[in-house]
């Protein structure tokens, strides 16, 4: 299915800083009661050319890590995995 929802990304939108996908596959395999979505207005697509749509898209769909979180298990800005900026929000509104 996430094939499918990449397929849908505006061309446009490829080389735009930021991200389409926090987690990985098979957060959209079988029925889930939630799933956050959000605008994540990027950066600098010239400085931060690791972290363009396209970039964020190709990773996710060949990502092995089948378990993947990036409020949880990725290190945002080089801060401890989970703590940086919105991840810390997103966590405590999930735990909640």
């Amino acid at each position: 299915m996430i094939e499918e929802f990449a397929k849908l990304i505006a061309s446009d939108l490829k080389y735009y800083s930021g991200a389409v996908f926090y987690s990985v596959r098979n957060t959209f395999q079988g029925k889930k009661d939630l799933y956050i979505l959000g605008l994540n207005p990027g950066g600098s697509a010239l400085l931060l050319k690791e972290e363009i749509v396209s970039v964020n898209t190709v990773n996710t769909l060949n990502r092995k890590n089948y378990t993947l979180s990036e409020y949880l298990d990725e290190s945002w800005k080089g801060h401890n995995l989970g703590t940086h900026g919105l991840q810390p929000r997103i966590l405590h509104l999930l735990k909640e």
